[in-house]
């Protein structure tokens, strides 16, 4: 299954919506509203959001569209000198989710 944590999502709602990415907005906020992933029975805290994880059913060209987005903000985050700036391990956290969903639905595909 194709998951991605509830923060991750708002990240990327958050950055698209900046932008003008109206049509991926709308597919992440359907994700939110339709693919959450029911947790145990005796998990504490069953109805936060922060704890719970969606389901991705996202197009590749959205999922390149959101990786593309947080690869630039993390080069934009660095400093002059290249360096670490105060957002870049956030958008780097970012990237490395997004591209763990892209991952796991190229190979689903492949094995297809």
């Amino acid at each position: 299954m194709n998951k991605i944590d509830y923060y991750s999502i708002i990240e990327a709602i958050n950055e698209l919506t900046r932008i003008g990415k109206k049509e991926i907005v709308c597919n992440l906020q359907t994700i939110v509203k339709h693919k959450k992933i029911a947790k145990p029975e005796k998990h504490s805290k069953k109805d936060d959001l922060f704890t719970s994880y969606f389901e991705v059913d996202l197009s590749e060209d959205d999922l390149n569209e959101i990786i593309d987005l947080f690869a630039d903000l993390e080069i934009t985050s660095l400093t002059a000198d290249g360096e670490a700036g105060s957002k870049t391990n956030h958008y780097v956290s970012l990237l490395d989710r997004w591209s763990n969903v892209r991952f796991r639905i190229t190979n689903l595909y492949q094995n297809d």
